[in-house]
């Protein structure tokens, strides 16, 4: 993703993204974003909800890693305890919405944001989930869903 795609997530979350491009023994956000701009919304609307869900909560969710692999969006985070008690259903609900908005991605192009599907480069093998146009861009196919992890 652009730094500056990046830097407007950063500064609107900046709990969620403190230690972005902190030095790589501390973080593997030091990389930035390891994904398309087409995912920014995604990203965004994401967290939003986490932040919305942990205003009023004993604990903050920091991101650890933010990529795309086999073709889908990745959120990895922690909960950091502010205090109080946390439960059961507060860990529901986080892994829920980051659930939710990582299914997203699968539909949606990486590159552009428009309507996307899974597919595939050969003979490399990597997967992408991209719009028809950019996929015959890139030089890949559809990934059949018997295929799709």
């Amino acid at each position: 993703m652009r730094d500056s795609m990046e830097e407007i997530l950063v500064k609107a979350h900046p709990v969620i993204f403190r230690d972005y491009k902190k030095s790589p023994q501390e973080t593997c956000l030091a990389w930035g974003l390891e994904c398309g701009d087409g995912w920014f919304a995604i990203i965004k609307e994401l967290c939003k909800d986490v932040d919305e869900y942990c205003k009023d909560r004993p604990f903050v969710i920091v991101a650890d890693q933010v990529k795309e692999k086999f073709g889908t969006l990745r959120f990895y985070y922690h909960t950091e305890r502010s205090g109080g008690e946390d439960s059961d259903e507060d860990y529901r609900v986080i892994r829920d919405i980051v659930s939710k908005y990582e299914r997203l991605s699968e539909v949606t192009c990486e590159v552009t944001g428009q309507p996307g599907t899974m597919h595939m480069r050969s003979p490399s093998g990597w997967i992408r989930t991209l719009s028809k146009e950019q996929a015959k861009i890139g030089g890949y196919v559809v990934v059949p869903k018997s295929q799709r992890l």
